[in-house]
């Protein structure tokens, strides 16, 4: 299902991760926070991560593989998202003709299939990324859920739109949406919990939303939120790294027809 819907529980910490973009040592000590953390609590996890895996950073593979391992410790529930640079990248993967290619190239796709074992120098520009990325990757990415709720709150990777209903919104409101849902100062129905808008002073608790998006991939900060039972206000944690500069892009021919 592409919403799903869970209980919220008094032994459980819900926590949310924000965008990843290929960090995954940033990945993996936040996710080991949110395992100690909980456990020094005496409490469970559930953790759901925002989307945006892949694209800009050195690991996007290693992120991905994580992800479909799983947790190894039983008190904790890993619950990933899709975001939109997920979508556009197992879409690309399927069809290297996508309307999109371009787009996922020129905006950290290259870096994404250099952590797959591309080179440019040594295998020039690639007709089919399928050559690289093996399918289940891109199976996984596309079976997951584009939005969690648990109790008065939505998990999204962009938002949602302002004025719909939960049942109206669209994939492409809950993974792409931004100024419409950025700007908007009232109540959605839910606290809105989301990435997708990088700002360095994020995490940032605005009250109708709160914002996880701490622009990883050029900060080196990864956010994380816990969400305490019957607590309003999140704990915020960060994983920190040095300040990161993007990877340089590589070329800005779009990936050839096939």
């Amino acid at each position: 299902m592409r919403i799903l819907d869970f209980k919220e529980s008094a032994d459980t910490i819900e926590y949310a991760v924000g965008d990843v973009h290929g960090y995954a040592g940033h990945l993996e000590t936040a996710l080991r926070w949110c395992a100690t953390d909980s456990a020094e609590r005496g409490m469970r996890a559930r953790v759901h991560l925002l989307g945006d895996y892949v694209d800009r950073g050195p690991d996007s593979k290693g992120v991905i593989e994580l992800l479909m391992e799983g947790p190894s410790d039983d008190h904790v529930e890993w619950l990933p998202l899709r975001g939109n640079h997920d979508h556009v990248f197992a879409a690309v993967c399927r069809d290297p003709t996508h309307e999109l290619a371009r787009e996922w190239w020129e905006h950290g796709g290259q870096q994404t299939l250099m952590s797959y074992g591309w080179h440019p120098l040594r295998d020039g520009m690639p007709s089919d990324i399928g050559r690289w990325v093996p399918k289940a990757h891109s199976d996984f990415l596309m079976s997951l859920p584009v939005a969690h709720v648990v109790g008065n709150r939505l998990y999204a990777h962009a938002g949602m739109r302002p004025g719909k209903g939960l049942v109206d919104q669209t994939d492409r409101d809950l993974m792409w949406i931004r100024n419409e849902f950025l700007k908007h100062k009232g109540d959605f129905g839910f606290v809105v919990v989301h990435g997708h808008s990088p700002e360095a002073v994020n995490p940032l608790d605005h009250g109708n939303r709160i914002a996880m998006d701490g622009g990883c991939f050029y900060t080196g900060n990864l956010a994380t939120a816990a969400f305490d039972p019957g607590v309003a206000a999140p704990r915020f944690h960060i994983t920190k790294g040095m300040s990161i500069e993007p990877l340089p892009r590589l070329a800005s021919t779009p990936l050839p027809s096939p």
